[in-house]
């Protein structure tokens, strides 16, 4: 795992399990939370907000695809950093 200015970079050692940052208050900051891969994929298919741009992205029938796009099924927002290299930022649905 690496940090960036604004963002935990995360390579998974094996593609079936994912390890994010645990964002919830009870949890200290620099922990991890281990999930299955399909089980994140799912969270992101089945999230009330998630849903609808996961869908616009799978379609490719908005402008949403510039900001947002699948890699290997999960869904990453495309952003340009302060040196102008395009990063994927992981997108982490609420309450995980």
């Amino acid at each position: 795992m690496e940090k960036g200015d604004d963002a935990i970079i995360i390579s998974p050692e094996n593609n079936d399990q994912i390890s994010i940052p645990a964002l919830q208050k009870d949890i200290p900051e620099l922990a991890l939370m281990k999930i299955k891969r399909q089980d994140f994929i799912k969270a992101q298919k089945d999230h009330g907000d998630l849903k609808t741009i996961y869908e616009q992205v799978l379609s490719q029938t908005t402008a949403l695809n510039k900001s947002y796009s699948l890699v290997d099924e999960l869904l990453v927002k495309n952003r340009e950093d302060k040196l102008g290299n395009m990063v994927k930022l992981l997108v982490i649905p609420e309450g995980l």
